[in-house]
């Protein structure tokens, strides 16, 4: 009998005009399957795009369409009353009654080195009953903190913390949480593509990519956009591609694996779709 394919399984068959082949196989969890050659997917985008496209280590960043926005990752704040205590003190208390082992590297107790932020890495989700969604503008008028006048891109510089108090789940870095990339998706796919189904690219740099090299090349995994939400639970990668793009460069995603947001670039009319939503939180920078 003829094996279904799956969403997954058709989203790595190549495309042309990106139909170069490696001859590595990776294991995903709907079987094994072939990838996109990540040199041919990148020449191929260099060729179309007539400006530089900056250090894809941690992300492919191109300044190149009409308009562009952020997409902040979601945080949450407790509905329970919780002391007044940071994710370090938290780590440092558990560790001493012997709950949690102390990180050590090479002999060295990086605990007493350093301040755990409490910040996660990768992909994330809404942590359910008990927390409510928490904006980042929200906080940062409580906190008199600095946002976009910090000069950095969205991270941890644009509030004050240097250890997040356990009240609150702070945005992750890397990926952006679940809820915010389906819709991501779904606005993409009935507002840029209303009566198609484009093929797009997803660009993951070995940092993104479960027991990667970091020296190692890059995953581009390549399909449809109908199939783009099967790829945010994939178990070889950590979240949410570092960058997306369709064929047509009619817009691009920009997921930097040190920032805690997410740049969507195109039309105008796709990026003010993007802002006008309830679900997303959204910022212009720089």
């Amino acid at each position: 009998m003829k094996r279904p394919v799956s969403p997954v399984h058709r989203l790595v068959r190549s495309c042309s005009p990106l139909s170069a082949r490696l001859v590595t196989r990776v294991k995903w969890q709907a079987g094994v399957v072939e990838e996109v050659d990540p040199i041919a997917a990148t020449r191929w985008l260099k060729e179309r795009i007539p400006v530089p496209i900056r250090d894809g280590y941690t992300g492919l960043n191109i300044d190149y369409w009409e308009a562009n926005t952020w997409l902040l990752n979601a945080m949450y704040a407790t509905e329970e009353i919780l002391p007044e205590m940071s994710a370090d003190e938290l780590n440092r208390l558990r560790v001493k009654a012997g709950d949690s082992d102390a990180l050590v590297v090479n002999g060295a107790n990086l605990d007493d080195l350093s301040i755990r932020s409490g910040i996660g890495l990768g992909r994330s989700r809404a942590p359910g009953a008990g927390w409510r969604r928490l904006r980042w503008a929200d906080l940062a008028l409580q906190e008199s903190a600095p946002m976009a006048s910090s000069g950095a891109a969205p991270c941890f510089r644009w509030f004050n913390y240097r250890s997040w108090p356990i009240r609150i789940q702070p945005p992750t870095e890397g990926s952006l949480d679940r809820e915010s990339f389906l819709r991501l998706v779904e606005i993409l796919s009935s507002f840029a593509y209303p009566a198609s189904d484009p093929r797009i690219c997803c660009y993951y740099t070995p940092l993104a990519v479960v027991h990667s090299r970091m020296t190692g090349p890059p995953l581009v995994l390549s399909g449809r956009l109908s199939e783009l939400s099967a790829v945010y639970d994939l178990s070889d990668v950590h979240g949410s591609p570092n960058n997306i793009w369709p064929e047509d460069l009619s817009w691009f995603v920009y997921t930097d694996w040190d920032l805690s947001g997410t740049r969507v670039s195109g039309s105008s009319e796709l990026i003010r779709a993007l802002e006008a939503d309830v679900e997303l939180e959204t910022v212009r920078y720089p």
